[in-house]
């Protein structure tokens, strides 16, 4: 089936001709048998931007960051979804032959030129960040707030399209004709603590740095939200969220006895290269220093459990490297 004849919920397929900086790609009905995974898949989808430049003239074109995940198909089986940026425009048709040929497969090469921050979203469709394979490097364009729409991105696009084909003279009477959009919803101090906490930025800088890369890629919701605010704002901002995550962590850390917090840790691993050595060598040391061990940790656990206080306190004496 050619490219261009088939469609979906993304957009219309790409002319033959026709070349982009973006693609979402997509392989319906997956054989699994060829392509196992998402990173088999992707890996497909790298080699073939590689090894088919065709006529290109600049063979330093390359892709800056990807995304891939699989999804289950409507009428059954699976799919893959592949959205990719390239470090300039290129022809998408070398790529499908090359990937048919050493393959056996279909893909198809969707249009959509709102940016790849749209495709991105196409692709994760609200699922978790973890759930879809991403290149190294790649920018954080996770959802800030509740999910919105693409409808804003999309009609400015249209209208830009309706400009460019108009006379100027028709200016006014194209505004009067275009559908009204609503605007899309600015974030809130809630939504970007939420982003702050889920994304661990503890400084102004670190959110800065997120900011411009996302606005780089066409999302440009954190990049307005800081502009609009004070430096002090900011701060403040970033200072309120952690000591409530931090003083809601404390709270929960209080509410538990230490005996809790001995069994959790007796329950989870050890730490890397101790491999449960550290009983050995209390064992050892209560041994070498005549120390009842059942004694030894009746005292420490009724100090645990009871607190500090008169007769109860334990204190450990002896000379310089016998192991206190």
């Amino acid at each position: 089936m050619e490219n261009n004849a088939v469609e979906s919920d993304f957009g219309q397929a790409l002319g033959e001709r026709q070349t982009r900086r973006v693609y979402l790609i997509t392989y319906s009905q997956a054989d699994l048998g060829k392509i196992a995974n998402c990173q088999a898949f992707s890996d497909c989808i790298l080699e073939a931007f590689s090894q088919s430049q065709g006529n290109q003239k600049d063979n330093t074109n390359h892709p800056e960051h990807w995304s891939c995940c699989m999804e289950e198909h409507r009428d059954g089986g699976k799919h893959y979804h592949l959205a990719i940026k390239l470090s300039a425009p290129r022809r998408w048709k070398a790529v499908k032959n090359y990937v048919s040929k050493k393959h056996g497969i279909a893909l198809h090469f969707f249009d959509q030129s709102c940016g790849y921050h749209v495709a991105y979203k196409y692709v994760c469709k609200n699922k978790p960040f973890t759930n879809v394979l991403h290149s190294p490097g790649h920018p954080n364009l996770q959802e800030i707030g509740s999910p919105k729409t693409k409808r804003a991105f999309t009609q400015f696009s249209d209208n830009a399209k309706k400009r460019r084909i108009s006379a100027p003279t028709n200016n006014e009477k194209i505004k009067e004709n275009l559908p009204s959009s609503s605007k899309p919803k600015k974030l809130s101090n809630i939504d970007v603590s939420e982003f702050i906490v889920a994304n661990d930025i503890r400084s102004d800088s670190e959110l800065m740095v997120v900011a411009k890369t996302r606005h780089s890629e066409g999302e440009k919701d954190l990049y307005k939200f800081i502009i609009n605010k004070s430096s002090k704002s900011l701060s403040e901002l970033l200072d309120m969220t952690w000591k409530m995550n931090d003083d809601f962590k404390n709270v929960q850390r209080v509410k538990e006895s230490r005996i809790s917090i001995l069994i959790a840790h007796l329950e989870s691993e050890c730490l890397p290269l101790c491999n449960g050595e550290w009983l050995v060598c209390a064992k050892q040391v209560l041994q070498q220093n005549g120390i009842n061990l059942y004694y030894f940790a009746s005292a420490l656990h009724q100090l645990l459990e009871r607190g500090r206080q008169k007769r109860l306190n334990v204190l450990l004496i002896g000379p310089t490297n016998c192991g206190k």
